[in-house]
């Protein structure tokens, strides 16, 4: 493209940039329209990008989940690593255990438990705290975990439930046996701040 250009001061032609070089700027010796420089200013993705720990507790296709404690808060055992894109974000999957950095996090989380009245909640195992408690959900087997939290230095965690009766073998989920892996419990932790 190449625009005439007459004015006082300069006269001739001005070859203008594309809009893949006015997006690079790797060419300075082609011109830009002030309408073109701010359609590609305007389109600029400001957004930071989202970061997200997702751990769930699976088994292998036809494996049941196991048995409950009843009248403990009990360790759930999250036993994979979906996906992790927080920065200074680590976890220990022996331990069930996840570290996250100072920040403002967002929790949501389903889990099978039993079939009686039981709850989950996220345990600071670093302060021996609790740090906020899911909905009492009564003979159904999925647990909610949905809360929000902040913390000003970085802090271990982990998922813990409490069930009023126990269940043997099919405690944390019964197996459906698709040839598939058996997902039981899912745990998404969304950095907000």
């Amino acid at each position: 493209l190449a625009a005439l250009v007459t004015s006082e001061t300069a006269k001739g032609i001005v070859q203008m940039a594309t809009s893949a070089e006015v997006i690079t700027g790797t060419l300075t010796s082609k011109g830009v329209s002030p309408k073109t420089l701010q359609e590609k200013v305007n389109a600029i993705d400001l957004t930071p990008p989202t970061e997200e720990l997702i751990v769930s507790y699976q088994t292998a296709t036809g494996v049941n989940g196991g048995n409950t404690t009843q009248n403990a808060w009990t360790l759930y055992p999250l036993n994979t690593v979906d996906s992790n894109s927080i920065t200074g974000a680590t976890t220990n999957i022996g331990s069930s255990e996840f570290t996250l950095p100072i920040g403002t996090y967002q929790v949501n989380g389903i889990c099978s438990v039993g079939n009686d009245i039981g709850q989950l909640r996220i345990y600071n195992t670093t302060d021996a705290s609790v740090s906020f408690n899911g909905k009492v959900i009564g003979y159904d087997r999925e647990r909610s975990l949905i809360g929000q939290f902040t913390i000003a230095v970085a802090k271990t965690f982990r998922v813990e439930y409490y069930i009023t009766n126990d269940t043997v073998g099919v405690g944390l989920g019964t197996a459906i046996n698709n040839g598939n892996a058996e997902v039981f419990g899912s745990i998404a932790i969304t950095k907000t701040g």
